[in-house]
């Protein structure tokens, strides 16, 4: 009789761990959002919009960024950054970067898209894959004449989504943590308080 409990509750916990365990990937639309750019002239006319959208599938994270230029006047888009440590590892991966007229550059900074937006028009798809999820960054554009040009988020709350790589402690912290959590395991098993 009392076995029978005994078996109910093992396979209970078996099942309840292999559902923990379960590998799901969620695929889709994480965020899209429009953020404005405004010009260092502070016309409002004169603001960049920027479309962006983060999507996910199997672990895969791909930022896609349109830049807008909505103005009448004559002021051309150059360049597109968007401001992340791009240089972390895995914060972009190798050979994802699509878009723009001209090359890409990233680092530390952010990544940059040298591109040509004339009055009316937009870039087209601008788009990375990396392995690290989303949070709300910096973007600014460069671009003839200036003003309207350049324009930006900052100062913030403004700002488009960009990967948000994990901060790795470096190894004097790591080191100092781990002879703490040693030499507190250690006054515990050799009782000395």
């Amino acid at each position: 009789m009392q076995s029978k409990p005994l078996v109910a509750l093992t396979a209970g916990a078996v099942l309840f761990l292999g559902a923990l365990c379960q590998s799901a990937e969620a695929q889709g639309i994480l965020e899209s959002n429009m953020a404005v750019l405004p010009a260092v002239n502070g016309v409002a006319a004169d603001a960049l919009d920027v479309s962006f959208i983060v999507s996910e599938s199997g672990g895969v994270f791909t930022y896609t960024y349109d830049v807008i230029n909505p103005s009448s006047d004559p002021a051309y888009v150059g360049s597109f950054e968007i401001g992340f440590n791009a240089g972390a590892p895995g914060a972009v991966t190798a050979g994802s970067l699509t878009g723009g007229s001209g090359r890409q550059n990233n680092g530390n900074t952010g990544i940059t898209w040298f591109l040509s937006v004339a009055p009316g028009h937009d870039s087209g798809p601008l788009s990375f894959n990396s392995g690290d999820t989303w949070h709300i960054s910096s973007a600014n554009a460069t671009g003839l004449p200036n003003p309207p040009a350049p324009w930006t988020t900052l100062p913030f709350p403004g700002g488009v989504a960009v990967p948000n790589p994990p901060v790795v402690p470096e190894p004097a912290t790591t080191a100092l943590l781990a002879f703490t959590v040693l030499g507190a395991a250690g006054r515990r098993i050799f009782g000395k308080a």
